[in-house]
């Protein structure tokens, strides 16, 4: 069995709202597990830290808490007591299965002082007895550092410590439904609205017959951090009245503009009919001419929700380094036909005013009425 202690450390700031959080970070670890097909566990809350035991292998523990938002970070450990004999064995052990000729460096934290022994003092004890068995110290440039954390449920002993995602636990926040397209900048929008404790159901508009396979695999991708919806709306008679509505030269460069405000029409209704409170895309200020100040405000004029655009302050270099790093950049740069590029004027308008852009919304009329909405089943 692995012992895994995991920690955490923006929830420890939330004071007397911080068992909330904790309890749904044992609850989001709990249905990863499952859903990983981990059965055999433990996972309990010891003060300021939750300690996992397990039958499943560390890579496999490993891959459910890395992608796990509100984990500051994880280590597996060798558990013993306070007792300074039993240390001793554990820290043997630990330094037995490195390889032979390995220099190792003792490093002690007490959270717990009712012990009697110093940090300094159990370095130095610990550091003699691993030399008197044949292991070489080395308090400078060592090849492993043996942590030895004596807490107020028992001493921890380990050699690694794996980073975590941070942030808060998934469903702390509220619920987003985020605008999903094909590209590289909605998906790494949903991650970061994950990581600040949100559920996430992704909404996406396709012109196809169905949603293609990568949209499919890019909600897979997401689901690994936390499980999530994908709901699609065909909006290929929508965008034909608005081509039709926009021959002129004049109403054409409010194309782009009139699209995008009928978008967020459909998504308030659908985040209406799902109780979500907040819509959110992936814009970028300036990235492209739908997504000037002015612009951005005419689109969302008269929108009674909450709007949140994460990459705002984000170029485009910072965002793609986002996207590698989670996993779905290479899924956005398949091959699809991109729903917004139909609609792109020659020279779109940079300024749009809120005023004509609800008059060319006026003159769509009821263009939501017979859209096809569905959820999509997803296997994942």
């Amino acid at each position: 069995m692995e012992s895994c202690v995991i920690r955490f450390n923006e929830i420890w700031l939330k004071g007397k709202n911080r068992d909330l959080f904790i309890r749904r970070l044992i609850d989001n670890i709990k249905m990863k597990l499952d859903r990983s097909g981990i059965s055999e566990y433990r996972l309990v809350r010891r003060w300021d830290h939750l300690f996992l035991v397990s039958d499943a292998s560390r890579e496999d523990v490993t891959r459910v808490l890395s992608k796990t938002f509100g984990i500051s970070n994880f280590m597996f450990v060798k558990e013993t007591t306070h007792k300074l004999d039993d240390i001793k064995k554990a820290v043997l052990d630990v330094a037995s299965r490195a390889p032979l000729g390995t220099t190792f460096r003792i490093v002690t934290k007490r959270s717990f002082k009712n012990v009697p022994y110093t940090s300094p003092e159990l370095n130095a004890t610990l550091g003699r007895y691993l030399a008197e068995n044949g292991h070489q110290i080395d308090m400078e440039t060592p090849d492993v550092t043996i942590f030895v954390t004596v807490t107020k449920h028992g001493t921890y002993v380990y050699t690694e410590k794996s980073h975590g995602l941070g942030g808060l636990p998934v469903g702390v926040s509220g619920r987003t439904l985020c605008l999903m397209s094909g590209g590289i900048d909605s998906p790494v929008a949903a991650w970061m609205m994950m990581k600040r404790g949100c559920e996430v159901t992704l909404l996406h508009f396709y012109r196809t017959p169905v949603i293609e396979d990568k949209i499919i695999n890019i909600t897979r991708k997401l689901s690994e951090y936390h499980p999530t919806k994908l709901i699609g709306v065909n909006f290929l008679p929508v965008q034909k009245r608005i081509v039709e509505l926009t021959k002129s030269r004049e109403k054409e460069k409010y194309r782009m503009v009139v699209y995008r405000r009928l978008m967020f029409i459909i998504a308030k209704k659908v985040a209406d009919e799902l109780g979500i409170r907040s819509i959110t895309t992936g814009e970028s200020l300036g990235q492209v001419a739908s997504q000037t100040m002015e612009n951005m405000y005419a689109i969302t004029h008269g929108l009674d929700i909450l709007v949140f655009r994460p990459l705002l302050a984000y170029d485009k270099e910072e965002i793609i380094g986002y996207a590698k790093s989670i996993g779905t950049y290479d899924l956005s740069l398949q091959p699809y036909f991109e729903c917004c590029t139909y609609m792109v004027p020659k020279h779109p308008v940079l300024r749009a005013k809120p005023e004509t852009v609800d008059r060319l919304v006026a003159e769509v009329g009821e263009f939501d009425r017979d859209l096809e909405v569905s959820e999509i089943e997803i296997d994942v």
